[in-house]
């Protein structure tokens, strides 16, 4: 059974991101789910959480959220362990995902996603 990665289906950034994750995911551990579908499946997450952060429910049923669901993905991505070592915590926050949030506002600009989404607001 493989790790539930949900994504909101109506943001062009979160779009984006899964079909990365798909392109990257050669072993299949990953599947990828919008929000509003596993939502009418299982309610247990409230849908504006979802719409707020990045979830990942693991095989165990383990919920991570945000940063930590970005952490799960990306250590399990073959492609993406020469990254491991930057994915250290620091006192405020990782190198790495300071580097992720330049890596968003660069791909906003980049391909016009300038409109924030309605949704998740990024």
């Amino acid at each position: 059974m493989p790790v539930k990665i949900l994504y909101d289906a109506e943001c062009p950034l979160c779009v984006k991101f899964a079909s990365a994750i798909r392109r990257l995911d050669h072993d299949g551990q990953f599947e990828l789910l919008s929000l509003q579908v596993h939502f009418s499946i299982d309610s247990s997450i409230p849908l504006e959480d979802l719409a707020q952060d990045l979830h990942v429910v693991d095989v165990d049923g383990t919920v991570y959220v945000g940063e930590d669901a970005f952490k799960f993905i990306l250590q399990r991505i073959p492609a993406v362990k020469p990254l491991k070592s930057l994915i250290i915590k620091t006192s405020s926050s990782s190198l790495f995902f300071s580097g992720i949030s330049r890596i968003k506002r660069w791909t906003k600009s980049r391909y016009s996603l300038n409109k924030t989404c309605r949704h998740c607001r990024r």
